[in-house]
């Protein structure tokens, strides 16, 4: 199928985040940064599974990698700290951008904040 026929496609399958599971990953990267700079002994594989088994974010480990890259380049176009495993993506939708650019400022990183 290809043209506008696979777009619906896509968009039939619920191919396209909600609004809370954008918000649950950005909560997540932000979790991931919080805890880098507090030096704590993780892996960013267990907040995965976390968000993907426990918090019931119904999409793979391969879509879930992809949009924290999505939130690294937001933050790197905004000159911010991003986390170093997960690269930047290129060609980053401004819809989506747009989206994720919101829930970053209505859960901004404060570290100081966060640890008291």
């Amino acid at each position: 199928m290809s043209g506008r026929h696979a777009y619906c496609v896509r968009v039939a399958k619920n191919d396209l985040w909600t609004d809370q599971e954008l918000a649950l990953s950005v909560l997540a990267y932000r979790m991931i940064q919080a805890l880098e700079a507090s030096s704590a002994s993780f892996t960013k594989a267990e907040i995965r599974r976390f968000v993907l088994d426990e918090c019931g974010l119904q999409r793979s480990k391969a879509s879930f990698e992809l949009r924290m890259g999505n939130i690294s380049s937001v933050l790197k176009d905004r000159g911010d700290e991003w986390i170093k495993g997960y690269v930047p993506r290129e060609h980053v939708g401004q819809r989506i951008s747009n989206r994720i650019g919101r829930l970053l400022d209505e859960l901004p990183f404060q570290l100081e904040s966060d640890f008291r």
